[in-house]
């Protein structure tokens, strides 16, 4: 393995395997990539793999293994590294990606194209690496929406389930009893993550879910093949909100039920509407993404004899990507029965303070947040929102100056959007 500089990262005995459902059927083929444990006796790759990535796996400096995934089913759509444009736009969140880092790859000393580095998540090494400090935790790891077992048993995974089905979720003290077992949050911005990229092959396939054998071990949920929503099959207009709500066996609907989660959920679908999924905030990463794969793209394109229009196929993936978020509003509205959105500008002098809504602190470094003095998002109509102004050290807050009707001397306001609504936080100097 050399850098992109021409530096030897790492050689030796490293076993493979072909990798994937469909690659192997295509003549670029996944692989599988592990450390040499019966070769070398070296049971790890010792090396950052992803060190120059946005997630949490440039933080490793050791691996079990790594994929290198090839684009199999994918070869001859618009866009062959969708799988890898969808995960990383939520790289620097809280969700279980695969990391990426596209490479070139020889096979004795042949070339055989682009390929994508990637974590492999779908093994206890990802998760005691990310989450125990590479210890010998023990977890449940299952595939196919709960199906299939990877790992450990699905004793736990069953027993949720038969409570959610056999209990109103609606009552408090049954969403209390389902939040101890399953972290919410970390559902809802997976289903919201597949639902607004089109992940049209999903749910129940391609869905994947792991907690650790503890007492109080709660279930999360990781991302892997995102392929389809930038595929001609998934275009924009493909509501898949309305295709997840109309399966009422699936886990969502009857989580649904409950108006705290019902709100959370809302909340979080417009917070990142609002951040990571903004059209702006797409395209950039889109371009990214292709301006560091153009300059190796011919001799790839010749190699394959595939993806010589390119330039068509790129121009259609942003023209999905430009429609898409407002399809995606009226999406929401629709299937929820909802009145409408409405804007809300935040405004503050951030040397003194900053405003948080719901889960977005306002602040440089929030995907499309430019401007933290004077900002403006979207939010559903009759959803209550939650507002805060968070201080700097020696400022206080003062108070509220806004349109609405609310306590302008609260530092919290939860309320109910109805209209376009301006709120600047007012701080001062303590003493």
């Amino acid at each position: 393995f050399f850098d992109a500089d021409g530096n030897l990262g790492f050689q030796g005995n490293i076993e493979i395997s072909l990798q994937g459902a469909t690659s192997p059927a295509s003549p670029q083929k996944g692989l599988h990539v592990f450390g040499g444990m019966w070769s070398s006796g070296k049971p790890t790759i010792d090396y950052p793999l992803f060190k120059n990535s946005a997630s949490k796996a440039n933080e490793l400096t050791q691996f079990s293994r790594f994929i290198l995934r090839a684009w199999g089913s994918a070869r001859d759509w618009p866009v062959f590294f969708a799988d890898a444009y969808h995960q990383t736009l939520m790289a620097d969140s809280d969700q279980d990606i695969q990391a990426y880092q596209p490479v070139v790859v020889f096979i004795n000393g042949e070339y055989w194209g682009l390929h994508e580095m990637r974590e492999a998540n779908k093994n206890p090494e990802y998760y005691r690496a990310h989450y125990y400090d590479g210890s010998d935790m023990e977890f449940d790891l299952l595939d196919w929406g709960g199906r299939d077992v990877d790992d450990g048993d699905i004793d736990h995974w069953e027993a949720l389930r038969d409570f959610i089905y056999s209990n109103d979720i609606s009552e408090d003290k049954n969403y209390e009893y389902v939040k101890t077992k399953m972290d919410i949050e970390n559902y809802i911005i997976y289903m919201i993550h597949s639902i607004y990229t089109g992940k049209s092959d999903w749910p129940g396939q391609n869905e994947y879910l792991w907690r650790p054998k503890t007492e109080d071990g709660k279930w999360r949920w990781a991302q892997y093949d995102m392929d389809q929503g930038l595929s001609k099959m998934s275009g924009a207009e493909v509501d898949m909100l309305g295709t997840v709500l109309a399966w009422d066996y699936y886990l969502l609907n009857p989580l649904l039920k409950n108006d705290d989660f019902k709100n959370l959920f809302l909340n979080h679908y417009a917070d990142l509407m609002n951040t990571y999924f903004l059209t702006e905030v797409e395209v950039e990463h889109f371009l990214d993404i292709a301006s560091e794969l153009e300059p190796y793209l011919p001799e790839f394109q010749d190699r394959w004899q595939l993806n010589y229009g390119w330039e068509e196929d790129k121009a259609f993936a942003l023209d999905l990507i430009t429609r898409r978020w407002d399809i995606r509003r009226q999406q929401v509205i629709t299937n929820f029965n909802l009145e409408g959105s409405a804007i809300v500008e935040l405004n503050t002098d951030p040397t003194m303070g900053h405003v948080a809504v719901n889960s977005i602190f306002i602040d440089h470094g929030v995907p499309g947040i430019q401007d933290p003095s004077s900002w403006e998002g979207m939010y559903f109509k009759g959803i209550p929102i939650t507002i805060k102004a968070v201080p700097l050290p020696g400022f206080q807050f003062v108070r509220w100056e806004t349109n609405s009707s609310i306590d302008p001397n609260s530092q919290v306001l939860e309320f109910v959007l109805e209209d376009d609504t301006t709120f600047t936080a007012v701080f001062e100097p303590v003493n």
